[in-house]
């Protein structure tokens, strides 16, 4: 007798009865009451059956899971305070008295009745907060305390330099590899338990090797992560990043990739928008939002710059370049791009790219040109040290000269 194989249902079935017990205990914990939860747990489950074809990544089916039990508890919730507010009891009223003042009006009735329905949303902020303190709890004494000092007591990096003893840039630099090694201990320890919070974690996607040399040591390839369909491309090097998520290149936007397929070509496509874009931007200091269209001030970076706290931990001590931000649907996020990666995108800095697919770039150095303030920055070609050098002024950054030499200094 020939036994069947296991249909896609039984297999679906099978995978839902796996990840019941972790549902199960994650809606005990949202209700207080297990009795309650087995019925969300059965109506998470029958969502998950009904909608299977919506997911897109199998593999991911414990967040995806996670993620529609957490929908159904709010939506318990919600009903649950919307019917109490209808059986309240009279005395729970706002007085007389309270009317009087101005807190009976329809407007602060409302207000107050929309307390108990938003009571859940206030839940979750308690214990995603816990969630995070125990992730601090695992970093060093150091980085926790800076972490804490700046983003939880909202000290300036000012106050903290004077603090320490140390430049501003320095301080800025230790936030940044704080916040890194915070990320990875997110990673690797709640990636699960952040995902019923929405909150996002590293990818899960494995890097790539990549035929892209690494532009910083010119001696190993870049790995990548690339989505097409989302446009997100991130590049790193496995011996210029200090953590196993740090990126050297990282873009999110199909605007400016295209959906085109493989990393080379994403990476070309990245540097021709950067040629196109910010090119003119520097003329006229503004540049378009790449979600909403809308103009905004592009900032130049140099190191006599006054750069915010926010965006200065998040560059670095010594970065050179420019940033910018859309106040209108976007003010959370900085967008930024170095100088680097800016000649390297102009025709001069492709032309060597495409003629030396193996180079690095040798440290920045100032000089006075014509009387002004200027970088000198220079791409080496690994294999016949063949050097590309392009001078900026220091206030602006427009390229004031370029230059090819063979293995001498530069300028």
């Amino acid at each position: 007798m020939m036994i069947e194989p296991e249909t896609h249902d039984d297999l679906l079935q099978a995978t839902l009865a796996r990840e019941r017990p972790r549902l199960l205990a994650f809606c005990a914990r949202k209700t207080g009451d297990s009795a309650i939860a087995e019925d969300l747990v059965q109506e998470t489950l029958l969502e998950a059956w009904r909608h299977y074809d919506a997911l897109r990544e199998p593999e991911r089916i414990s967040q995806w899971l996670m993620g529609i039990a957490r929908n159904v508890c709010l939506r318990w919730a919600r009903t649950t305070a919307i019917n109490r507010q209808r059986f309240i009891a009279p005395e729970h009223l706002p007085t007389a008295v309270e009317a009087s003042a101005g807190y009976g009006s329809n407007e602060s009735i409302e207000a107050w009745l929309a307390d108990e329905a938003d009571f859940i949303a206030d839940l979750e902020q308690q214990e995603l907060a816990e969630l995070l303190g125990r992730a601090l709890a695992l970093l060093t004494p150091d980085v926790r305390h800076l972490l804490i000092q700046h983003y939880i007591e909202e000290r300036p990096l000012a106050q903290m330099s004077e603090q320490l003893g140390l430049r501003t840039s320095a301080v800025a630099m230790r936030l940044q590899r704080g916040r890194q090694a915070m990320r990875r201990v997110l990673a690797a320890e709640f990636s699960e338990e952040l995902t019923a919070y929405d909150v996002a974690v590293a990818s899960r996607q494995p890097w790539e090797e990549t035929r892209l040399w690494c532009m910083l040591c010119g001696q190993r390839h870049w790995q990548g992560r690339y989505n097409a369909e989302k446009g997100e491309l991130r590049l790193r090097c496995p011996s210029c990043c200090d953590g196993p998520n740090d990126t050297i290149i990282h873009t999110n936007s199909l605007a400016i990739l295209g959906g085109v397929k493989g990393y080379q070509r994403a990476f070309a496509r990245l540097l021709a928008w950067v040629e196109r874009t910010y090119r003119s931007a520097l003329q006229t200091r503004t540049i378009a939002c790449v979600r909403c269209g809308r103009n905004t001030p592009l900032i130049v970076v140099s190191p006599a710059a006054v750069v915010p706290a926010g965006i200065s931990s998040l560059l670095g001590e010594d970065f050179l370049g420019f940033y910018h931000t859309c106040l209108s649907c976007d003010r959370e996020k900085w967008s930024y791009e170095s100088l680097h990666v800016y000649l390297l995108a102009q025709p001069e800095g492709r032309r060597f790219q495409q003629a030396h697919p193996r180079f690095r770039i040798l440290p920045v150095y100032s000089v006075e040109r014509d009387g002004r303030a200027a970088f000198v920055t220079s791409f080496e070609s690994i294999g016949d040290h063949e050097r590309l050098v392009i001078v900026s002024a220091a206030a602006t950054l427009e390229t004031l000269g370029v230059y090819h030499e063979r293995g001498v200094s530069a300028i």
